[in-house]
């Protein structure tokens, strides 16, 4: 590398004047780059294990003019980046130095970023004093930029990292990954995933996976590509984040509050439009926020399928209580698997799809994505329905035809025949199990408008049995899925899968079950994931398993009911066959719930605050010790109450309405007997903040 200095981009004359930036999130940033070495490490370089960090890209002026492009489009062109980059520095120290913890602290050197004695400190230090030297002072200050790169090069033990809200990012050696962590140093915090194995709302128990990073759609997710030759010009912040930093503004935002048909345009098209909108808010409750985005720039694929088909639900976010203000990715298809890449394997097909109805009962919130707009840019159309429905009745459906022989590579068509008893217009999502397709699964059908859709066509090339489904909704939360049996008698060799039926306590099918591994201990991604496979009316499911000769270990999962396992605790094991009739059968029991009461964001004390009663109606325990619990079997439906004899208090409770439906359906049930804080006392006259703590210790299990 040259030992001159490096100017990238719009490079202003030299002053000693700092720099008077702009609002942190908008306007020209400057970023000074300052490489530096140590004795046991000679700096950033193109040299490490991976073949390649992006550090040639970086100082030749690609990277730099492709980032700038990417916070101009990421912005709607309210930010813009020039990065200046320095000689490499010798620290004359060994790296050894930084590893250790700043006294005082429990942070490493590494990155306590601008305390005396950091790696940030120090370079900065080190290049003030050269600049000093060179005669170019004001060139070397740190104090003239709006962000500097502290870049070391490979480092063992270390990461890329950058200062949340802060001025500083440290590039170990990947330098590609420098957006997200600019992006870091403006506010943002990472963008995860819930990968969950019902289809059941945020605030309800349930197992799920999480993935930090896991928004595989979003540059503050998307790690598994982040070592990518430039920055990823596709993977747009989501719109929260877009939000959060002024980009994106409530005049491009649709708050829904009645029911109705909203029109959501994509947001990653590099600029904005007056009357349109580019995300959806629906405060779901005090704490937590829904926020719906459409996306049109990914072109990849698998990618590109899903994205390009489907809304983005993400939750979380505006409240740290309920996120640490990081946003959460749901995966809208948590029944199969996602594509090749192991990682983040469930992930990839995380949007609601159209057709699909993502229905928040406790919330009485029902959202579904009907069909594109045929804009520009593109947009969808999305019914969203508030509730509550207390008559509404599930529509009926029929699939045509329901068994069938095929040969690889023949087209089928397929039929529904639906109705509904209350009249309610109905949407069709059409699934077709199908090991070639990511996710062992393929989706669509005849009519873009879910609305029309009644007919699909699908062909497979792999030998085999494989299940077609239909999922007919009213978007009001009555929702049907029937499937059809296809055996395709030639073609590829036929994956090794497991089969079975979910069936009640009186062998009637269970609609709407997962079964699946997430249960028994198997990393997200490994080898051994199985993925997970729903139930239609008939109550069965099928999972394509990645390898033979292994034990998967089962699980159904249902509402939160318990189910009897196959055998050795659900453990199926898989030779160099298919295996079937793994099958599982729910089991009713008593659950425990339990909650705590609290004043002001203190524990409650009776012998000084009164005593405060809990009742279902059947049954009341008095609040002993800040605490109670109450036994209540399964599917009952109880209306909580709390009863203080205190006149100071009223009392308020984190249960909507005080209703509580077992084992599941509102966010006071816990089938697992976790803790969970259900009830809050508030005093009249000082009308107190109360803090309801939440302490819902799920996933449960």
């Amino acid at each position: 590398m040259s030992t001159g200095l490096l100017a990238v981009s719009c490079f202003v004359a030299q002053t000693s004047r700092a720099a008077t930036p702009a609002s942190w999130t908008t306007g020209h940033k400057k970023v000074l780059v300052i490489p530096v070495r140590f004795t046991d490490a000679a700096g950033p370089s193109n040299s490490d294990a991976s073949g390649f960090t992006g550090w040639t890209a970086l100082t030749n002026g690609t990277m730099p003019s492709e980032i700038n492009s990417f916070f101009l489009k990421q912005s709607y062109g309210q930010l813009s980046v020039e990065f200046t980059i320095l000689p490499v520095i010798d620290l004359g120290v060994s790296t050894n130095y930084y590893t250790n913890n700043l006294p005082g602290t429990p942070y490493s050197k590494w990155t306590e970023w601008g305390s005396p004695g950091s790696l940030a400190d120090d370079a900065r230090a080190k290049a003030r004093s050269i600049g000093l030297t060179n005669g170019q002072a004001a060139l070397y200050e740190s104090a003239n930029y709006d962000f500097d790169v502290i870049a070391t090069g490979s480092i063992a033990g270390q990461a890329g990292a950058a200062s949340d809200g802060g001025r500083t990012a440290i590039g170990f050696n990947y330098f590609t990954a420098l957006p997200h962590e600019l992006c870091h140093c403006l506010g943002l915090q990472h963008a995860n995933g819930y990968s969950r194995s019902t289809f059941y709302s945020p605030g309800k128990p349930g197992t799920y996976l999480f993935q930090a990073y896991g928004d595989v759609f979003c540059l503050m997710g998307w790690k598994e590509n982040s070592r990518t030759a430039t920055p990823p010009p596709d993977r747009d912040v989501n719109p929260y984040f877009k939000y959060e930093l002024g980009w994106l503004t409530t005049n491009n935002i649709v708050t829904p509050s009645t029911s109705g048909v909203y029109r959501v345009h994509a947001f990653d098209q590099g600029s904005v439009d007056a009357g349109k909108n580019h995300a959806m808010r629906i405060a779901r409750d005090a704490s937590s926020t829904y926020w719906f985005d459409f996306r049109q720039a990914i072109t990849n694929l698998p990618d590109a399928k899903w994205s390009q088909n489907g809304l983005e639900v993400h939750f979380g976010a505006e409240s740290p209580r309920s996120s640490s203000g990081a946003t959460v990715l749901w995966d809208m298809t948590p029944d199969s698997r996602g594509p090749t890449n192991t990682t983040f394997a469930t992930m990839h097909d995380a949007p609601l799809l159209i057709g699909r109805t993502y229905s928040d009962t406790e919330a009485n919130l029902h959202v579904t994505p009907i069909k594109k707009g045929g804009t520009t840019p593109e947009s969808l159309d999305v019914v969203v329905n508030f509730g509550p429905f207390p008559t509404n009745h599930a529509p009926t459906i029929s699939l045509s035809p329901a068994t069938v022989l095929l040969g690889s590579n023949v087209t089928q068509t397929f039929t529904a025949m639906a109705s509904d008893p209350d009249g309610d217009t109905l949407a069709y999502y059409w699934e077709f199990d199908d090991a070639t397709k990511s996710g062992g699964t393929d989706f669509g059908g005849l009519n873009p408008d879910s609305t029309s859709c009644t007919q699909a066509v699908h062909s497979w090339t792999q030998k085999g049995d494989w299940l077609v489904r239909c999922t007919v909704t009213d978007m009001k939360g009555g929702s049907r899925t029937v499937s059809a049996t296809v055996t395709v008698t030639n073609g590829l060799t036929a994956p090794i899968t497991i089969t079975g039926i979910v069936t009640d306590e009186l062998s009637n099918p269970i609609e709407g079950a997962i079964v699946n591994n997430f249960r028994s201990g198997v990393a997200h991604g490994s080898a051994n994931f199985a993925g997970s496979s729903t139930t239609a009316a008939d109550g069965k499911y099928s999972i394509v398993v990645p390898k033979s000769s292994f034990a998967y270990r089962l699980s159904a999962v249902y509402q939160g009911f318990s189910f009897t396992n196959y055998s050795l605790g659900g453990t199926v094991n898989v030779a160099s066959a298919s295996v079937p009739n793994v099958n599982f059968t729910r089991v009713r029991t008593n659950r425990t719930v339990s909650g705590g009461v609290y004043v002001a964001g203190r524990g409650y004390h009776s012998p000084t605050d009164g005593t405060l009663t809990v009742s279902d109606g059947t049954q009341s325990v008095i609040v002993t010790n800040g605490g109670w619990q109450l036994t209540i079997p399964d599917d009952s439906l109880v209306t909580l109450t709390a009863t203080a004899t205190n006149p100071a208090y009223t009392v308020s409770s984190d249960c909507r309405n005080g209703v509580a439906d077992f084992p599941w359906k509102t966010n006071c049930a816990d089938p697992a007997g976790r803790t969970f804080s259900s009830t809050a006392i508030r005093r009249k006259q000082s009308r107190w903040a109360i803090c309801n703590q939440r302490t819902r210790t799920f996933p449960w299990r």
